[in-house]
């Protein structure tokens, strides 16, 4: 089985060197090949990657398009369209994974059931990040890794039962697999934003599985300032309405109870875990109040 890993990249700088580093380290007896597709950079990170993965002797094709001409869904089927990969395992350039078997445990669903289709795996904080950052995707991926294979199973529950749905389709493109096969007949979403997601929805409604890896584990998180949380929260409340008409508004009335009650639970896991600091209590203000404000004020078109 051949497998084949893409990577979008722009000015990646040492993250993207640190995912090139992980990469040369893995554990893998199959042969694979990376693709980058580059928006253009201008830094050195490219060269860098290219001296890394050939001294490993893994082969590397960087795709280049305008900056401009950068959308989530269209690059990565671009990237995909030259894969030689059966499976296509695809990273962010600030994904970094966290040990020499992660591509391994990424790929293995795939040899346990052909309809399995798609996987992905936990995300665990940059270590220069926010501890606070630890607690929410703690929590996410655990909640995740409740159900290790995902399939629709009960149609008339997944219809109704709006919860449900975005739990089974929850899907990340900065940590996950998919078959080629399958891309070739479903290919991602031309969208500026959550192809990873749509993507996903539609295999499970073609009554395909996926599969959740919490052995794959990659290095990513954000530490955002309040005006890129505020603005990303604008984004997801869009899109979410949008493509699955789920409505992320918070009611102006209990707006300031919703951030207390938020800020709160932030300030007792910090207390209890001994990482009550200024940054870490800054950290929670920027996420709570930025995200908060814009899903109550920001319009869903």
């Amino acid at each position: 089985m051949k497998v084949s890993v893409v990577i979008p990249t722009l000015n990646g700088g040492k993250d993207l060197i640190s995912c090139a580093q992980s990469l040369a380290r893995q554990n893998f007896n199959y042969e694979w090949e990376l693709i980058i597709i580059d928006s253009n950079s201008d830094d050195n990170s490219l060269s860098e990657v290219e001296k890394i993965l050939h001294e490993k002797a893994v082969g590397i094709n960087i795709l280049k398009i305008e900056r401009k001409d950068f959308q989530h869904g269209g690059s990565r089927n671009k990237a995909i369209s030259v894969a030689k990969g059966e499976i296509i395992c695809l990273l962010t350039q600030d994904a970094i994974p966290r040990d020499n078997m992660w591509l391994q445990e990424l790929i293995n669903p795939f040899f346990e059931d052909q309809d399995i289709v798609g996987s992905f795996g936990r995300h665990k904080p940059h270590q220069d990040h926010p501890r606070l950052l630890s607690k929410n995707l703690k929590h996410h991926f655990d909640y995740m890794s409740s159900m290790r294979i995902r399939e629709i199973d009960d149609l008339d529950f997944y219809q109704k039962n709006e919860q449900h749905r975005q739990f089974l389709h929850f899907f990340s493109n900065n940590n996950s697999a998919l078959r080629r096969d399958e891309w070739l007949s479903c290919p991602f979403q031309s969208v500026e934003f959550g192809e990873d997601q749509l993507w996903a929805k539609e295999v499970l409604e073609n009554g395909k599985k996926l599969a959740y890896c919490d052995k794959a584990v990659v290095e990513h998180s954000h530490n955002y300032s309040l005006f890129s949380v505020f603005k990303r929260a604008k984004i997801e409340k869009r899109y979410y309405k949008k493509y699955f008409g789920y409505d992320l508004k918070t009611p102006k009335k209990k707006l300031i109870y919703i951030i207390f009650s938020l800020l709160l639970n932030d300030l007792r896991w910090l207390m209890k875990q001994g990482y009550l600091n200024p940054s870490e209590l800054i950290c929670s203000l920027r996420v709570n109040v930025g995200s908060q404000i814009a899903y109550c004020f920001c319009k869903d078109k």
